[in-house]
């Protein structure tokens, strides 16, 4: 059976470990599996059964976009590994065309934005800059949303917020990390579920509690869910109570809805 892992990071070697050995002060439990790099979430994928993994970008600052463009580029054609590149909102128009023709000239389908640790709220101006710009360019975006460990109390990305850029931009391939609201499961309820977009439970398993999962799952479109780890912040463990559900709802989760939204052949290639 393929599996698809919608959430997941890597850097470059160079600086893979430094990186995530910093950033783990700041991560969810403290908590860091591997050394961040390429070949180790490889290794994971293969010690967990995962066939394919979407590895997601981040640029900190807007002079740090083509270079982790190129490292998406550069990490393309590695065994099971789809990478997604980046914007950020300080680009200008033109900026931002130039990278979004880049990455789909490479074949890359989407890219990731963090609000917190790229320092902007998604509903503001140049938020909408870019999601104009990437549903014009028809690109999945995969968006943090709900709380951060980083975000020092300051919502960048809640659900109303989430809603508003939804109802802007109805056309927006748009992916809603972490059950569409961290840690805000009744607003991400009454505003994200059962609209129509795609949500990932990466990082969910720990912090869901009584029915939450169960709420989820009754109300949001079936094909609309992700399976997501957050890798290497966290290792799957969604995939124990993932195992629970019905064979054809899980197979959706794990790989139907994913494979789709990417355009993967039945093959999995």
């Amino acid at each position: 059976m393929n599996i698809l892992d919608f959430h997941t990071h890597a850097y470059p070697d160079k600086i893979a470990d430094r990186l995530t050995a910093r950033m783990q002060a700041v991560t969810s439990g403290a908590k860091r599996y591997g050394d961040g790099t390429v070949t180790m979430l490889q290794q994971r994928n293969a010690a967990r059964g995962i066939t394919h993994c979407v590895q997601l970008n981040i640029a900190a600052t807007v002079n740090s976009v083509t270079r982790m463009n190129d490292f998406a580029i550069s990490v393309r054609d590695r065994q099971g590994i789809i990478p997604f590149g980046t914007l950020h909102p300080d680009q200008s128009l033109q900026q931002m065309h130039d990278e979004l023709q880049r990455l789909q000239d490479h074949g890359i389908r989407g890219v990731k934005l963090q609000p917190v640790s790229q320092g902007f709220f998604i509903n503001e101006p140049r938020a909408m800059t870019m999601w104009e710009q990437l549903a014009k360019w028809d690109m999945v975006v995969c968006i943090h949303c709900g709380a951060d460990p980083a975000d020092k109390g300051i919502a960048h990305a809640s659900p109303w917020m989430a809603a508003q850029m939804l109802d802007a931009f109805p056309s927006l391939k748009a992916v809603l990390a972490h059950m569409g609201g961290m840690d805000e499961w009744d607003q991400a309820e009454a505003l994200i579920w059962g609209r129509d977009v795609y949500i990932d439970i990466a990082m969910t398993e720990a912090r869901l509690h009584g029915d939450v999962l169960a709420r989820m799952l009754a109300k949001h479109p079936h094909d609309k869910i992700l399976y997501g780890s957050d890798y290497p912040w966290h290792d799957g463990e969604e995939l124990a109570y993932l195992a629970e559900l019905p064979a054809a709802l899980h197979s959706q989760i794990l790989w139907g809805n994913g494979a789709r939204l990417l355009g993967l052949e039945e093959t999995g290639v």
